[in-house]
Formats: structure tokens, sequence, C-alpha cells
């Protein structure tokens, strides 16, 4: 399911009496949010707070937008403006990592 952020430059202050008040609680609460660039690693993996998350394969090598409230790792995720779309990034859980059968690369 595809969701699109709205901007503070995509609402005039009309159009903030139309929106439902869930919508509009959802877009204050996301207005606070941090946003800082990150480098997506060759593993798809971003590493805010101290923490790792995984990231979308498509995004891997590239600069991003992570959104995150500081106190709270459940709350991260990857802005993409091309699209306006945000993505909800889950920490990267090392142990089925480690165990998650990879091919076998041959050099």
């Amino acid at each position: 399911m595809k969701r699109f952020m709205k901007d503070m430059h995509d609402i005039s202050p009309h159009q903030a009496a139309n929106i439902r008040k869930n919508e509009y609680n959802e877009w204050v609460e996301n207005c606070f949010l941090y946003e800082e660039k990150h480098r997506v690693n060759a593993d798809s993996s971003v590493k805010v707070m101290n923490m790792s998350f995984d990231a979308p394969a498509k995004y891997s090598g590239s600069m991003v937008i992570i959104q995150y409230e500081p106190g709270n790792p459940e709350r991260v995720y990857l802005y993409d403006p091309a699209n306006k779309e945000k993505i909800k990034l889950e920490k990267t859980d090392k142990v089925s990592n480690s165990k998650k059968r990879r091919e076998e690369i041959i050099y």
C-alpha cells in the first residue's frame, strides 16, 4: 500500500481545514521528526542512532533521507522525495540474518 506524505508546501491553510483529524494529527507528528541524510550500505542497512536498520535493496549504495524520533527506535522511516513515500524501517535482526541461506559466490 502506497501512502503519500503531505509536505507543508503541499497544503495551504484552507485545505488544512478539510483534512480528517487523524490525518492531521499524523501530519503534525511527522513535522517534528528529525531528518538526516545517510548512505545505505551495500548490504541494504542504514545506521541510525547507533542501531542498524534494514532498508529496501533498491536503495543500496545511494544517499537517502532518514526521518526518526530520537527516543523511539520504532519510528524510523526512509523518505523517498521522488515518489513522496515514506517507508518504515525495521531493526536488523542479527540472529535471523546470520542463519539466512545465501548463494555461494565463486570468484
